[in-house]
């Protein structure tokens, strides 16, 4: 987890293993009707979820950070106590309706504050971490017990009560919103020859993507077909060289005890 000072350029680009992302639409649901342009099914923004996929099966897993514009500059996200619970609740329920679903263990999220505004600065410690820079388990829930509205492109009452709040002059703490897909773990107590594949998503949108260098590729059944045989090929390649030199391992040994003849004393 980076500290983040608001203006600044972060040290990394998108690649294979990071996304930026200014806005927190985790699902396609939630792109405004702005987003589309006319005349057209295409959209002047994508959804979160085609990234987090994207990272998801190439199995090597990956970030994403909301709040970070295409260009690396830090913005920010405007969030209080209720909205960041809205974005947990609505990951959770995103990764709920993948295909299969994403087990908890695949993913995390952290809020870091940004530095450069009154409230970050004040909650940075000593190693240049705030505080509140925690995973959902250990971050205090809100009071608030009513239900967040999700899987719409209209806003959430919590979305609402910011707004009011930001209307009437009220500083909201400003935060970059880290969302990392953890690499896929083969089971270790599986022998090292069996073939054991990372699992290939669909995301809420039915569709599978592949993450390529900075952007995210949708697979047709045919080219899913032909990922999962690639992995197979190059996994039992591996099996195959590793058993061939154990062969001639054994080979040359015998060859050797043949050619020491037998031991008399």
């Amino acid at each position: 987890m980076m500290s983040y000072k608001l203006g600044s350029v972060l040290p990394l680009e998108e690649d294979s293993l990071h996304e930026f992302k200014g806005h927190r639409n985790l699902a396609v649901e939630e792109l405004p009707r702005w987003a589309f342009i006319p005349g057209t099914n295409r959209r002047s923004r994508t959804p979160v979820s085609r990234a987090l996929n994207g990272f998801l099966n190439t199995g090597g897993g990956g970030t994403v950070y909301l709040g970070v514009t295409d260009e690396g500059v830090v913005k920010g996200l405007y969030l209080n106590q209720d909205q960041i619970d809205h974005v947990r609740v609505s990951l959770a329920d995103l990764m709920s309706r993948y295909c299969p679903r994403v087990s908890r263990s695949r993913y995390k999220v952290a809020f870091c504050p940004v530095e450069g505004t009154r409230y970050a600065r004040s909650h940075l410690n000593d190693s240049g971490y705030s505080s509140d820079s925690v995973e959902p388990t250990s971050s205090p829930p809100s009071k608030q017990t009513k239900a967040h509205v999700l899987r719409t492109s209209t806003y959430c009452w919590c979305d609402r009560a910011a707004l009011a709040l930001y209307n009437q002059g009220v500083q909201l703490p400003i935060y970059v919103i880290e969302i990392r897909i953890l690499p896929f773990v083969p089971n270790p107590s599986a022998h090292e020859d069996t073939l054991q594949l990372a699992p290939v998503y669909q995301n809420e949108e039915g569709t599978s993507f592949l993450r390529k260098t900075a952007s995210n590729k949708s697979m047709k059944y045919q080219e899913i077909a032909e990922f999962t045989r690639l992995q197979a090929r190059n996994h039992f390649e591996k099996v195959l060289r590793r058993q061939r030199s154990m062969l001639v391992m054994y080979q040359n040994l015998y060859t050797s005890l043949l050619l020491s003849g037998p031991n008399i004393s």
